[in-house]
Protein backbone atom coordinates (compact mmCIF):
# COMPACT_ATOMS: atom_id res chain seq x y z
CA UNK A 1 0.00 0.00 0.00
CA UNK A 2 2.46 2.50 0.80
CA UNK A 3 4.63 1.47 -2.31
CA UNK A 4 1.43 2.83 -4.47
CA UNK A 5 1.16 6.20 -2.88
CA UNK A 6 4.69 6.70 -3.88
CA UNK A 7 3.92 6.02 -7.65
CA UNK A 8 1.12 8.42 -7.51
CA UNK A 9 2.88 10.71 -5.69
CA UNK A 10 5.94 10.49 -8.16
CA UNK A 11 3.61 11.06 -11.25
CA UNK A 12 1.89 13.84 -9.78
CA UNK A 13 5.43 15.24 -9.12
CA UNK A 14 6.58 14.66 -12.61
CA UNK A 15 3.37 16.17 -13.80
CA UNK A 16 3.70 19.29 -12.56
CA UNK A 17 7.52 20.04 -13.14
CA UNK A 18 6.32 19.21 -16.76
CA UNK A 19 3.45 21.97 -16.55
CA UNK A 20 6.23 24.57 -14.93
CA UNK A 21 8.61 23.67 -17.39
CA UNK A 22 6.20 23.89 -20.25
CA UNK A 23 4.75 27.27 -19.20
CA UNK A 24 8.43 28.81 -18.17
CA UNK A 25 9.20 28.43 -22.12
CA UNK A 26 6.32 30.38 -23.41
CA UNK A 27 6.90 32.87 -21.24
CA UNK A 28 10.69 33.30 -22.21
CA UNK A 29 10.73 32.65 -26.20
CA UNK A 30 8.52 35.40 -28.21
CA UNK A 31 7.03 34.50 -31.73
CA UNK A 32 9.99 33.99 -34.16
CA UNK A 33 7.59 34.76 -36.66
CA UNK A 34 9.06 37.70 -39.12
CA UNK A 35 7.39 39.69 -42.03
CA UNK A 36 8.58 41.42 -45.08
CA UNK A 37 8.28 45.21 -45.03
CA UNK A 38 8.45 46.51 -48.74
CA UNK A 39 8.94 50.30 -49.50
CA UNK A 40 6.58 51.10 -52.68
CA UNK A 41 8.87 54.66 -53.70
CA UNK A 42 6.23 55.55 -56.25
CA UNK A 43 8.41 56.87 -59.49
CA UNK A 44 11.53 57.86 -56.74
CA UNK A 45 14.81 56.08 -56.14
CA UNK A 46 14.71 52.71 -54.73
CA UNK A 47 14.30 51.52 -51.19
CA UNK A 48 15.65 48.07 -49.92
CA UNK A 49 13.09 46.08 -47.78
CA UNK A 50 13.30 44.98 -44.43
CA UNK A 51 12.67 41.73 -42.17
CA UNK A 52 10.84 42.64 -39.02
CA UNK A 53 10.14 40.41 -36.20
CA UNK A 54 6.40 40.10 -35.61
CA UNK A 55 5.51 42.78 -33.30
CA UNK A 56 8.95 45.01 -34.05
CA UNK A 57 9.26 48.22 -35.44
CA UNK A 58 10.38 49.16 -39.10
CA UNK A 59 13.67 51.30 -39.46
CA UNK A 60 13.12 54.40 -40.85
CA UNK A 61 14.80 54.73 -44.23
CA UNK A 62 16.45 57.50 -45.98
CA UNK A 63 14.47 59.59 -47.66
CA UNK A 64 14.11 58.22 -51.67
CA UNK A 65 14.51 61.15 -53.94
CA UNK A 66 12.37 62.13 -57.50
CA UNK A 67 12.72 64.81 -60.00
CA UNK A 68 9.94 67.60 -59.51
CA UNK A 69 8.95 66.73 -55.52
CA UNK A 70 9.76 66.63 -52.27
CA UNK A 71 9.36 64.00 -50.21
CA UNK A 72 6.51 63.88 -47.53
CA UNK A 73 6.40 60.85 -45.66
CA UNK A 74 5.25 56.98 -46.13
CA UNK A 75 1.72 55.65 -45.55
CA UNK A 76 -0.29 52.28 -45.61
CA UNK A 77 -2.16 53.51 -48.96
CA UNK A 78 -1.56 54.69 -51.80
CA UNK A 79 -3.43 57.38 -50.89
CA UNK A 80 -1.54 59.03 -48.29
CA UNK A 81 -4.77 58.35 -45.64
CA UNK A 82 -3.21 56.33 -43.10
CA UNK A 83 0.59 57.70 -42.41
CA UNK A 84 3.45 55.33 -41.21
CA UNK A 85 4.63 56.05 -37.23
CA UNK A 86 8.32 54.65 -37.14
CA UNK A 87 8.44 55.19 -33.28
CA UNK A 88 4.88 53.78 -32.44
CA UNK A 89 3.53 51.55 -34.87
CA UNK A 90 4.12 47.52 -35.11
CA UNK A 91 4.50 45.25 -38.02
CA UNK A 92 1.90 42.12 -37.55
CA UNK A 93 1.83 41.13 -41.04
CA UNK A 94 3.69 41.45 -44.37
CA UNK A 95 3.34 45.11 -45.26
CA UNK A 96 3.50 47.72 -48.59
CA UNK A 97 4.49 51.25 -47.32
CA UNK A 98 3.95 54.16 -50.07
CA UNK A 99 5.74 57.37 -50.30
CA UNK A 100 4.06 60.64 -50.50
CA UNK A 101 5.12 63.59 -52.66
CA UNK A 102 4.03 66.99 -53.16
CA UNK A 103 5.24 68.85 -56.60
CA UNK A 104 7.90 71.68 -56.20
CA UNK A 105 6.83 75.17 -57.32
CA UNK A 106 9.07 76.84 -59.54
CA UNK A 107 8.96 80.66 -60.24
CA UNK A 108 8.54 81.84 -63.85
CA UNK A 109 10.29 85.77 -64.19
CA UNK A 110 9.43 87.73 -67.07
CA UNK A 111 12.18 90.70 -68.21
CA UNK A 112 9.69 92.95 -69.90
CA UNK A 113 12.33 95.89 -70.51
CA UNK A 114 9.57 98.71 -70.25
CA UNK A 115 6.57 96.53 -71.41
CA UNK A 116 3.24 94.75 -70.03
CA UNK A 117 2.99 91.34 -70.13
CA UNK A 118 -0.29 88.91 -70.71
CA UNK A 119 -2.56 88.02 -68.21
CA UNK A 120 -2.51 84.62 -69.55
CA UNK A 121 1.54 84.08 -68.62
CA UNK A 122 1.48 82.47 -65.38
CA UNK A 123 4.01 83.27 -62.50
CA UNK A 124 4.31 79.78 -61.21
CA UNK A 125 4.73 76.10 -62.83
CA UNK A 126 5.13 72.55 -61.84
CA UNK A 127 6.08 69.62 -63.52
CA UNK A 128 2.65 68.27 -63.76
CA UNK A 129 1.60 71.43 -65.02
CA UNK A 130 -0.03 71.48 -68.24
CA UNK A 131 2.00 72.69 -71.17
CA UNK A 132 2.20 76.88 -71.14
CA UNK A 133 2.06 78.47 -74.29
CA UNK A 134 3.47 81.28 -73.63
CA UNK A 135 1.55 84.93 -74.88
CA UNK A 136 3.19 88.07 -75.98
CA UNK A 137 3.30 91.22 -74.15
CA UNK A 138 3.00 94.41 -75.41
CA UNK A 139 4.82 98.31 -75.64
CA UNK A 140 3.97 101.02 -77.09
CA UNK A 141 6.09 101.59 -80.45
CA UNK A 142 7.74 98.34 -80.63
CA UNK A 143 6.57 95.21 -81.67
CA UNK A 144 7.15 91.69 -79.84
CA UNK A 145 9.60 89.48 -81.30
CA UNK A 146 9.57 86.59 -78.97
CA UNK A 147 10.91 85.38 -75.42
CA UNK A 148 14.30 84.18 -74.69
CA UNK A 149 15.81 82.13 -72.13
CA UNK A 150 18.97 84.23 -72.56
CA UNK A 151 19.87 88.38 -72.02
CA UNK A 152 21.01 88.11 -75.74
CA UNK A 153 18.10 86.89 -77.48
CA UNK A 154 19.84 83.09 -79.02
CA UNK A 155 17.99 80.81 -78.04
CA UNK A 156 14.02 81.61 -78.14
CA UNK A 157 10.83 80.09 -76.32
CA UNK A 158 7.09 79.25 -76.99
CA UNK A 159 6.16 77.04 -74.31
CA UNK A 160 6.67 75.70 -71.05
CA UNK A 161 5.99 71.85 -71.69
CA UNK A 162 4.77 69.73 -69.24
CA UNK A 163 7.54 67.74 -67.03
CA UNK A 164 9.53 70.87 -67.34
CA UNK A 165 11.55 71.77 -63.68
CA UNK A 166 13.60 74.26 -62.45
CA UNK A 167 13.01 77.93 -61.90
CA UNK A 168 12.79 79.83 -65.62
CA UNK A 169 13.90 83.44 -66.71
CA UNK A 170 12.53 84.65 -69.91
CA UNK A 171 13.73 88.16 -72.06
CA UNK A 172 11.56 89.53 -74.00
CA UNK A 173 12.72 90.97 -77.61
CA UNK A 174 11.63 94.10 -79.26
CA UNK A 175 11.64 95.59 -82.43
CA UNK A 176 10.65 99.42 -82.96
CA UNK A 177 8.39 100.39 -85.36
CA UNK A 178 10.50 103.09 -86.32
CA UNK A 179 11.38 102.35 -89.73
CA UNK A 180 15.00 102.37 -90.63
CA UNK A 181 17.47 104.23 -93.17
CA UNK A 182 15.00 106.91 -93.33
CA UNK A 183 16.05 110.66 -93.39
CA UNK A 184 14.22 113.94 -92.38
CA UNK A 185 15.43 117.49 -93.33
CA UNK A 186 16.01 120.02 -90.92
CA UNK A 187 14.04 123.68 -91.70
CA UNK A 188 16.72 126.12 -92.16
CA UNK A 189 19.44 123.99 -92.91
CA UNK A 190 20.32 121.82 -95.58
CA UNK A 191 21.63 118.92 -92.99
CA UNK A 192 19.34 115.70 -92.58
CA UNK A 193 18.54 113.43 -89.64
CA UNK A 194 19.10 109.67 -90.59
CA UNK A 195 17.97 106.30 -88.55
CA UNK A 196 21.17 104.30 -89.10
CA UNK A 197 20.21 101.49 -86.83
CA UNK A 198 16.71 100.04 -84.22
CA UNK A 199 17.61 98.59 -80.98
CA UNK A 200 15.38 96.59 -78.83
CA UNK A 201 14.63 99.87 -76.76
CA UNK A 202 16.15 102.70 -78.92
CA UNK A 203 16.99 104.44 -81.94
CA UNK A 204 20.13 105.60 -83.33
CA UNK A 205 20.44 108.58 -85.32
CA UNK A 206 22.95 109.85 -87.30
CA UNK A 207 23.37 113.95 -87.99
CA UNK A 208 24.67 115.07 -91.46
CA UNK A 209 25.80 118.51 -91.53
CA UNK A 210 24.69 120.67 -94.97
CA UNK A 211 26.97 123.74 -96.10
CA UNK A 212 24.97 125.69 -93.92
CA UNK A 213 26.45 123.42 -90.59
CA UNK A 214 23.68 123.63 -89.04
CA UNK A 215 24.57 121.75 -85.39
CA UNK A 216 23.65 118.44 -84.69
CA UNK A 217 22.09 120.16 -81.55
CA UNK A 218 19.73 122.22 -83.12
CA UNK A 219 18.87 119.20 -85.49
CA UNK A 220 17.89 117.30 -82.21
CA UNK A 221 15.95 120.26 -80.89
CA UNK A 222 13.92 120.34 -84.29
CA UNK A 223 13.00 116.17 -83.37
Amino acid sequence: MKKHCLSVSFLLLSGLLLLFTSSGCRGNNPSNTTYIVTFDSRGGSAVSSQSITEGGTVTEPEDPARTGYTFENWSEDESGTDVWDFENDTVTRNLTLYAQWSAVVYSITYNLDGGTNSGSNPATYTIESSTISLAAPTKSGFTFSGWFIDSGFITEVTQIVTGSTGNIVLFAKWTSNVTPDTTAPVPGGSGTITTSSVGTSSVTLNWTAGTDNVSAQSALEYL
